[in-house]
């Protein structure tokens, strides 16, 4: 319809201006699209777009505000704060939700379509939490968008969702379990050819997850063809963050 393919249009007009820097025309073709988009979940995408673009300028707090806010308008609970002991308990509950649910079964399982946002908007919300809130509350976050996959089936998020979470339990009681989760999420990754969230999957895990366990040359050639692919896909920040890890391992 008209109403679709001007969405459409409007959209990718200010995902090419966003690639240019060009964030006061962003902006403009954005807020068009929240004025006259007629439901939540056709603004979602623009929605998208604009934390991306409140991360590319350093807002990460405002970034982290507007995720929040599209997650309870989705359904979601999110916590004004989260102490250590609850999001140890939540790390703990996680890492036997993933032994006990990753399975065949479970890949073939897909998501909801209802849902699929849900699972994107907390991990651009953790992304952006990293870099703003007390690490606590960022491993929560993380935790909860798991357990959503767990739950509800496969993604094309539940990859970087995966990932996101062994940062946060990765320790040196249980490197092997978090390693083999996070070898888990790359085959996803490869098995279904989500090849534009190699730069966001490959920095958690070969910048932090496989290092122990994989020789350091592989994860450095590994992290370098994220850095590429963030250039090439319009994700150049996580790129610059694994060229950078990269030049450390190869030092």
């Amino acid at each position: 319809s008209y109403y679709q393919l001007s969405l459409q249009l409007s959209l990718l007009t200010a995902r090419a201006a966003s690639s240019c820097s060009n964030f006061c025309a962003t902006d403009s073709l954005l807020q068009s699209i929240f004025d006259n988009a007629l439901s939540t979940k056709d603004k979602l995408p623009a929605y998208s777009l604009l934390g991306s673009m409140l991360q590319t300028q350093g807002k990460v707090e405002d970034a982290v505000n507007l995720y929040s806010s599209i997650l309870t308008q989705l359904g979601e609970t999110i916590p004004a704060s989260v102490t250590a002991e609850t999001s140890t308990a939540m790390i703990a509950e996680t890492l036997n939700m993933c032994e006990e649910t990753f399975d065949e079964a479970w890949i073939e399982t897909k998501m909801e379509e209802s849902l699929r946002f849900i699972p994107q908007f907390y991990c651009e919300m953790t992304l952006s939490a990293y870099f703003c809130k007390p690490r606590p509350y960022v491993a929560f976050i993380a935790c909860k968008v798991v357990q959503l996959c767990l739950r509800n089936g496969m993604c094309k998020y539940a990859p970087l969702s995966f990932l996101n979470f062994t940062v946060f339990a990765n320790n040196k009681d249980s490197v092997q379990r978090v390693y083999r989760i996070g070898k888990d999420a790359i085959s996803l990754l490869e098995r279904f050819k989500i090849r534009n969230r190699i730069s966001d999957c490959y920095y958690p895990y070969y910048g932090g997850v496989a290092f122990p366990v994989e020789p350091f040359q592989q994860c450095a050639d590994k992290l370098m063809e994220a850095f590429s692919s963030g250039l090439s896909n319009g994700n150049p920040n996580v790129g610059i963050y694994c060229m950078t890890q990269a030049n450390y391992f190869y030092t």
